[in-house]
């Protein structure tokens, strides 16, 4: 939260700010990635998934602050949305409260923009109402579709029909070569997670592959990322009901 004050207070008209961690690597290139976050028109994206029980277990305060909701690490956010965070007593006491469960940072983005009763801040959205459309479209679910575009989704040692051609550590898979193919495809714009110690041309090779892609003029040009505008949090900002928006689908 401390480096989300100090963007806040910056006289510079950023627009985004993607909250990432030491082992991802950029799918998208910079002009990519701005004109995906121009699609996104000021929405908040994040993943909206069941917060796991077992994570509040060590809070000393089993009194939620407000509903929690577990989303990736990787989230976006656009600056209206960082400006209310900041300035909001809610959203410290719910930072105070989090630091007694397991991987905060997991549980932090998707409460304080999902929770638009308890915290009324700038482009929230009832995260109850889209869960429950998530589990209905759940069965619809393929391997290159998603709804949350930040960041790939990770493979866990428990994940079926997923194969991870690197390691599996701590639960989730190190990315290695054979799983380089398939990331070049991907619509989200950061892949989690990459080690030196591991494989480390699967790093190197996609880094190169994606700063010559953006060297590539006819590339970058024809880029546009129109087909960000159907994602379901966009479509409603724009007024589309709950109702008429897919929640899961290719944007490749």
């Amino acid at each position: 939260m401390t480096c989300l004050r100090y963007l806040s207070q910056l006289n510079h008209q950023w627009k985004y700010v993607q909250y990432l961690s030491g082992v991802d690597v950029p799918l998208k290139t910079n002009l990519e990635m701005v004109r995906i976050f121009k699609r996104l028109n000021g929405t908040i994206n994040a993943e909206v998934t069941e917060f796991p029980r077992e994570r509040f277990k060590s809070a000393k305060n089993k009194k939620f602050p407000m509903p929690l909701w577990k989303s990736s690490l990787s989230s976006l956010l656009p600056r209206a949305t960082v400006d209310a965070m900041v300035q909001s007593e809610k959203v410290r006491d719910l930072l105070s409260f989090l630091q007694n469960t397991y991987c905060p940072d997991e549980t932090l983005w998707t409460t304080i923009g999902g929770n638009p009763a308890e915290l009324p801040i700038p482009n929230s959205f009832n995260a109850t109402a889209i869960y429950a459309k998530l589990l209905n479209e759940r069965s619809k679910l393929k391997d290159n579709q998603n709804s949350s575009v930040s960041k790939v989704k990770k493979i866990w040692a428990s994940t079926k029909n997923y194969q991870c051609f690197g390691k599996i550590v701590s639960g989730s898979c190190v990315f290695g070569i054979g799983d380089l193919e398939n990331m070049l495809t991907r619509p989200e714009l950061i892949a989690h997670k990459f080690y030196f110690t591991l494989e480390p041309a699967a790093y190197f090779c996609l880094y190169y592959a994606v700063r010559s892609r953006a060297y590539d003029y006819e590339s970058q040009t024809r880029f546009q990322g129109t087909v960000y505008e159907q994602l379901p949090q966009v479509r409603m900002a724009a007024g589309a009901k709950l109702d008429d928006v897919k929640f899961h689908f290719s944007i490749n």
